[in-house]
């Protein structure tokens, strides 16, 4: 498949042992060697083994397995037209070329973009490798998410780098269009209860940032607040747990969980603390009708105006 660059990647390394465990298990068939036995590799552990489990898990699919992508003008039997920014290695992309009509795919650099087009050939996909801020797209689309990757999109951005994502997801979306985002709530109750973040593995590490400066969460409100302030509307919630990378339910606003239908977040690395009763603690907030604020990610859907 054709890679369409926005910038000259020749010379770009893996980032990382588990982005080149990736290249190896996906664009080679026979790797000549086993990269898990090499020393940098047991020093990494079980935080290499947690990444790569969400970068390949099936899982993945359930966050949006069950949605419709529908046309901003619907007409029936069409499919939607759809923009994947920040597309991670396509671990959703596959899903979204066997919904949509057609789907343009962003990837942050050329060895994601070569990892995506080996899991997915679909001849509905046209993926690029770069920075939307490169990147020129002169067409529009019914649907546009950033759901692969966390919400500021990498290491090292803040909340005003993902109002220029919200600006240009509504730049490129269709009067009555839907962006979709999923994001890990920074209050979330599991990692209150010393669950790591998700995206650097700290115990408490967004929720003790100061928030213009978080990489690994944003509250419901200022979710809120960012949506209104890109022109889009406050947003239909939803709520994967125990998490939005390896999600096994997906509440709404008209099904939240119940008494007893939540328990311990799964752990899937090593070091995690428990500090209180889970599930009771669970519980205490469904009663209390809190859930919203506490649920340890958000799915949301906002609709660009006509």
């Amino acid at each position: 498949m054709e890679i369409h660059e926005t910038r000259d990647f020749r010379g770009e390394k893996p980032a990382a042992w588990e982005e080149e465990m990736l290249l190896r298990v996906t664009v080679e068939e026979n790797p000549e060697e086993d990269l898990r036995e090499r020393p940098e590799m047991e020093k990494a552990g079980a935080e290499t083994d947690w990444r790569m489990l969400y970068r390949l898990s099936g899982i993945r699919k359930n966050l949006l397995s069950w949605y419709t992508f529908q046309p901003a003008s619907p007409k029936e039997g069409e499919k939607a037209e759809l923009l994947e920014l920040d597309a991670g290695y396509g671990e959703l992309t596959g899903l979204f070329t066997e919904k949509c009509k057609r789907v343009v795919s962003v990837c942050s650099s050329r060895i994601r973009a070569e990892i995506s087009a080996a899991r997915n050939s679909a001849p509905n996909l046209t993926l690029y490798a770069g920075s939307i801020k490169e990147l020129e797209l002169r067409e529009l689309f019914d649907v546009v998410t950033l759901v692969a990757e966390p919400f500021t999109g990498g290491e090292g951005e803040d909340t005003a780098a993902f109002a220029e994502k919200l600006q240009f997801a509504r730049e490129h979306m269709r009067p009555g269009g839907t962006l979709i985002i999923a994001a890990e709530n920074r209050y979330g109750l599991s990692y209150m209860n010393g669950a790591r973040d998700l995206r650097n593995s700290r115990v408490f590490g967004s929720l003790l940032e100061k928030e213009d400066a978080a990489r690994d969460g944003i509250s419901r409100n200022s979710l809120k607040r960012s949506l209104a302030a890109a022109g889009f509307g406050s947003g239909r919630f939803y709520y994967p747990m125990p998490d939005h990378y390896l999600p096994m339910t997906v509440y709404s606003g008209r099904r939240l969980p119940r008494e007893g239908e939540l328990g311990k977040m799964p752990c899937y690395r090593e070091g995690r603390y428990t500090l209180f009763r889970e599930e009771e603690a669970w519980n205490a907030v469904i009663r209390d009708q809190a859930f919203p604020e506490f649920a340890n990610a958000f799915l949301v859907f906002a609709e660009k105006p006509l």
